[in-house]
C-alpha cells in the first residue's frame, strides 16, 4: 500500500518539474528584461536614454553650427556705396544716407542717376558720357535761387572739381550732393580749404 502512495507522489512531482521550471525561467525573463513605464496606479520606471546617443546628437548639433558659421565668413559681404542729397535750407534733406549696390566703373553720376531712377526721384541732367551735367534733383534746379546756385559735391569728405560722370568711385565710397546758392561758398565747398575743392556738378 505504502508503495503504491510513494509510487503516485513520485508521478506527480515528475509531472510538475518541467511546469516549475517553466515558471521560474519566465520570473528571470521579467527580473532581465528593460524596465518600462508601468500601468496606472503603479509606480513608473523611466527608461534608460544612452547617454552616448546624446553626445552624438550634440556632436552633430555643434558641426553644423560650425558649418553654417563659416559659410557666412565665406560669403562675400555687399559692395556698396554711400549716398546722401541735401537740398537748400527751404528744403532740407532729400536723401538720407543709403547703401546703394557698387557696380564696376560706378562714377559719382551714375550712382546718383541709378539710384534715383529705382526710387522715381526725379534727376534731370544734360550731357552724355563723361560730359553728363546734373541740372536737378528732386525738382530742385541750378539757378532757382539765383546765378551761383546749382548742385556741388564731394567724395569722401573731399568736394570735386571735375564732372560728376568722370570720378570713379570704388566700394565703400561715400557721396553727398549739396545745393549751393553761392558758388559753393554756403555749404563750404571752398576751393583750398581742408574739404577739397568746389565746383557746380
Amino acid at each position: 500500500m505504502w508503495t503504491r502512495y510513494l509510487s503516485a507522489i513520485l508521478t506527480i512531482l515528475l509531472l510538475l518539474h518541467p511546469l516549475a521550471d517553466a515558471v521560474i525561467g519566465q520570473e528571470k525573463a521579467l527580473l532581465l528584461a528593460p524596465a518600462v513605464p508601468s500601468v496606472e496606479g503603479e509606480k513608473e520606471v523611466a527608461p534608460l536614454v544612452p547617454v552616448q546617443q546624446d553626445a552624438v546628437e550634440a556632436n552633430k548639433n555643434a558641426k553644423e553650427e560650425k558649418e553654417a558659421e563659416k559659410k557666412e565668413e565665406e560669403a562675400p559681404s555687399e559692395e556698396v556705396v554711400l549716398l546722401s542729397v541735401i537740398g537748400p535750407e527751404e528744403n532740407g534733406v532729400v536723401l538720407q544716407t543709403v547703401a546703394v549696390p557698387y557696380e564696376t566703373e560706378d562714377t559719382a553720376f551714375s550712382v546718383l542717376q541709378r539710384y534715383c531712377r529705382e526710387q522715381k526721384i526725379p534727376m534731370s541732367f544734360s550731357g552724355k558720357g563723361k560730359a553728363a551735367y546734373v541740372e536737378g534733383i528732386d525738382n530742385i534746379f541750378e539757378f532757382d535761387y539765383g546765378p551761383g546756385s546749382g548742385w556741388v559735391f564731394q567724395v569722401n569728405g573731399v568736394w570735386q572739381s571735375k564732372g560728376c560722370a568722370t570720378v570713379a568711385l570704388k566700394s565703400g565710397d561715400t557721396v553727398a550732393w549739396y545745393y549751393t546758392k553761392d558758388l559753393g561758398q554756403d555749404v563750404g565747398a571752398i576751393v583750398g580749404e581742408k574739404e577739397g575743392e568746389s565746383s557746380d556738378a
